[in-house]
């Protein structure tokens, strides 16, 4: 997605504001991002800017770490704002490898073409709802990608106000725990990022996370040990062994 979003907002940036795209994939190139993108051009006059014949563009690729459950917010963030036509962007981008002793970025070579037909697509209000197998399977891929962020876990029981989605809150990625929590309660699973109240047992005090969680068996091998040191009475006092005595 975020090699999608970098080649939109640089057609942008050469022909004009784009309103609408659809992406197809070649499954049998996984490794590709993308096969084709159909879009279309907020003003017809950045469409009559296209070649007919079409243009080869070189587009540099962004450059993220490739983590499991894939790109973040902070590898799309910056491809998330529309980009307005830049009259000198040819003269900006030429690429030109003279002289360049260091890192050298990949790029995405793609070619821009007018397309033979209009793009259409079905209205939002007229589409069809996923089924709700396919919901069922949304949620689930949510969640396992959820297990994979650096989230500290909370109080299960630890309610996230409606006015905390939009406004102050003292969790952090509030949204996001919202609506992993709605995720879990769908598929009446746990959250990886809760605290459930059977997980007391294995936990000392943790309000909303920030306390580390301590496992009951290691509690217990340390009083364990405690006890073997020394023998002590049910009260606490000190056994005192008796001397052993030669027989005369």
């Amino acid at each position: 997605m975020v090699e999608v979003l970098a080649v939109l907002r640089t057609i942008e940036k050469k022909y004009g504001r784009i309103t609408e795209f659809h992406v197809t994939k070649d499954f049998e190139t996984p490794d590709r991002p993308f096969a084709m993108i159909f879009a279309a051009f907020a003003d017809p006059a950045s469409f009559k800017l296209v070649p007919p014949r079409g243009i080869e563009l070189a587009i540099p690729a962004p450059e993220y770490e490739h983590q499991p459950g894939g790109p973040g917010w902070k590898d799309i963030e910056e491809y998330l704002d529309e980009a307005d036509r830049d009259p000198q962007f040819d003269r900006d981008n030429d690429l030109n490898l003279f002289g360049q002793q260091g890192h050298v970025r990949n790029h995405i070579y793609v070619r821009v073409s007018p397309s033979k037909k209009e793009l259409s697509t079905f209205p939002i209000h007229i589409a069809e709802p996923p089924s709700p197998e396919k919901q069922r399977r949304i949620a689930e891929q949510f969640l396992r990608w959820g297990g994979t962020q650096p989230l500290k876990p909370i109080n299960s029981e630890r309610p996230i106000q409606d006015t905390e989605l939009f406004g102050e809150s003292s969790l952090d990625n509030v949204r996001m725990r919202a609506a992993l929590r709605w995720a879990a309660k769908a598929l009446n699973k746990r959250s990886p990022y809760e605290i459930y109240p059977d997980d007391a047992a294995n936990a000392i005090s943790s309000p909303e996370g920030d306390s580390p969680l301590v496992r009951q068996d290691v509690v217990e091998s340390e009083s364990r040990r405690e006890d073997d040191a020394e023998p002590r009475t049910a009260a606490g006092e000190t056994i005192e062994e008796p001397l052993p005595t030669s027989k005369q």
